[in-house]
């Protein structure tokens, strides 16, 4: 009798030397993560420092702030009033607006958009991935050539919605949620 509880003792050392053992082993990997992941970002940070260093020596304009934004109308020895003017003026711009969930696009916007249709090349042949704005057509179709060039061949898909069109989308996802029983 006495041999059975000594051989279960043993069994249950054993199984907790063993879980002691794996848990170890559980830390020391987390801290090895923890150490590359450290080093990982002192890498970056010292790589990004010397981009900056590197773009202020070669006096380009469009430095990199401290803050890293690119204003090419800022130097860095501008005051913050500069800075937050040139941020001012540039969230206004043509090319930024916020649309999501909470910010809907206005008709005003919609009614001011113009228009040109993308090369052929890089769209998939649905009318909604023709046309983009005129504004910024030439660039698109230009990163689409300089990607071609480089084997990699972009398509361009969803482009422009009508507002029609957007609205379609928006009811057909509202009654696919109505079909599987949300209110």
């Amino acid at each position: 009798m006495n041999e059975r509880i000594d051989l279960r003792a043993e069994r249950m050392k054993a199984k907790r030397r063993k879980k002691a053992m794996i848990k170890n082993c559980v830390i020391f990997v987390q801290f090895v993560v923890i150490i590359v992941l450290i080093i990982a970002l002192v890498v970056v940070s010292v790589k990004y420092k010397n981009l900056c260093v590197e773009v202020d020596k070669n006096g380009d304009n469009s430095s990199l702030t401290s803050s890293g934004i690119s204003s090419p109308n800022v130097s860095s020895s501008d005051d913050t009033a500069s800075n937050a003017e040139w941020m001012k003026n540039e969230t206004n711009q043509w090319y930024l607006k916020l649309v999501n969930p909470d910010v809907a696009v206005d008709g005003e916007f919609i009614r001011n958009v113009d228009l040109t249709e993308i090369d052929t090349r890089f769209t998939d042949g649905k009318e909604s991935s023709k046309y983009f704005d005129s504004r910024a057509v030439d660039a698109l179709n230009s990163i689409c050539e300089a990607a071609l060039n480089d084997g990699i061949r972009l398509t361009c898909i969803s482009t422009y919605r009508t507002y029609n069109y957007q609205q379609s989308l928006f009811n057909n996802r509202i009654q696919r949620y109505v079909d599987q029983g949300y209110t």
